[in-house]
């Protein structure tokens, strides 16, 4: 049977693939794919945490999956989306780098896309985009962590020690990765 999340658990999920994706591209020195990688993430932890923002629970089907905002690739209008509950992302040094993220993912799908803000990203900016991802992942109401990231880390599922998780070798590799990035990659997660 498979796993029900939240209706936003199903960007959780999907973005805690795009983190594990960007380390095991970090990994194998593909610095411009692991930076757009993390940058796909933030979009859907940011449109998780929207959607969170509207249904805590999780619980409820909700038109606003039609509306605009849930289509777009434009992080600092998530951003805005998300305040005054969380007004972190409106701070204008977050929306000016948000921005910037989005600019290089357009230009990462479209090459012929003329940037403005970036001529490209640097692994400080990689740590940066690991940063907001953390604040968004733990500003949404998880409960039960199964998610990738969180199996992937713990290696057993939430509050079930003795239950090991089956998580892939990319996976380990993509933890190992990430850990070299952020030392506090465990805070990410929910734990208890």
């Amino acid at each position: 049977m498979p796993k029900k999340f939240e209706k936003w658990g199903n960007f959780v999920k999907s973005a805690d693939t795009d983190l594990l994706a960007l380390g095991v591209l970090q990994i194998s020195e593909q610095q411009t794919l692991a930076i757009y990688h993390g940058v796909q993430a933030l979009e859907k932890y940011l449109k998780a945490l929207k959607m969170s923002i509207l249904d805590p629970s999780g619980s409820f089907a909700t038109a606003d999956t039609e509306k605009k905002w849930i289509k777009t690739h434009s992080l600092s209008k998530l951003a805005q989306k998300c305040q005054p509950q969380f007004p972190f992302y409106i701070d204008p040094i977050v929306l000016k780098n948000f921005k910037k993220y989005s600019e290089f993912d357009q230009a990462t799908r479209y090459p012929w896309v003329l940037t403005e803000l970036t001529n490209g990203n640097s692994t400080d900016d990689l740590r940066l985009i690991l940063d907001y991802i953390k604040q968004a992942r733990q500003d949404i109401p998880i409960t039960k962590d199964d998610y990738p990231l969180g199996l992937s880390i713990r290696g057993h599922f939430h509050r079930k020690n003795e239950q090991t998780a089956n998580v892939s070798l990319g996976d380990q590799f993509a933890v190992l990765t990430l850990r070299k990035l952020r030392s506090d990659l465990d805070e990410f997660i929910r734990w208890q």
